[in-house]
């Protein structure tokens, strides 16, 4: 948990490999599932999705027999994603529409304003450069209307003019979406658009 909130997936994947080995699936399936939830999340936030697709079938599985809309609708993001890092965008798009429309009616929380950063990669890629806009700006509207975290609020600013000037990319958004993720979890974080902008991999 220590790792996850504070975005190191590759410190996080060893652990939840390893308590896949410790975890009886039998006794505790549901816990199992969760492992491996998080393990394709982690696999994917590390830049992996070939491995992170490895998990996908048996995941899939795991959350038909368990039931759950709100479980099913979380894999189907975690799908989503999958999607968009091997290159399947009309997959990801639908997936993350769908995700979008049912958060939206069952209002959670900031998840309701993240998948919209998510479609507005996808929106991007595919040159629909008015709609990723639209996006975009529904994100932005929904986390000020939930009070972000004061450094999450200047990445969103950031982010708005880089819209508005047009020179927001696919980069710039899901590293904006990572920043305020890592901002819900860490009040002392300090936003620095050189964070943002810089290639990824590159020191800021």
């Amino acid at each position: 948990v220590v790792h996850h909130k504070s975005r190191e997936p590759e410190k996080v994947i060893p652990l939840l490999r390893k308590a896949l080995e410790l975890l009886d699936p039998a006794r505790d399936p549901r816990r199992q599932t969760i492992v491996r939830h998080n393990l394709m999340a982690a696999l994917l936030e590390a830049d992996r999705p070939h491995e992170a697709k490895r998990y996908l079938e048996a995941l899939r599985r795991m959350h038909r027999e368990q039931g759950g809309q709100l479980n099913t609708l979380r894999f189907h993001w975690l799908e989503g994603r999958l999607a968009y890092a091997t290159g399947d965008l009309d997959k990801a798009r639908s997936l993350f529409t769908e995700v979008r429309n049912s958060f939206i009616e069952w209002e959670i929380g900031i998840d309701v304003a993240l998948i919209p950063l998510d479609l507005a990669q996808v929106l991007f890629d595919e040159n629909e450069l008015t709609e990723t806009q639209r996006r975009l700006n529904e994100a932005i509207a929904i986390l000020k209307s939930l009070g972000v975290h004061a450094e999450a609020r200047a990445a969103l600013a950031f982010l708005e003019d880089a819209i508005r000037v047009q020179e927001a990319g696919t980069a710039l958004i899901r590293q904006t979406a990572a920043f305020i993720r890592k901002a819900e979890n860490d009040p002392s974080i300090r936003f620095r658009p050189s964070e943002v902008t810089a290639p990824s991999g590159a020191p800021a």
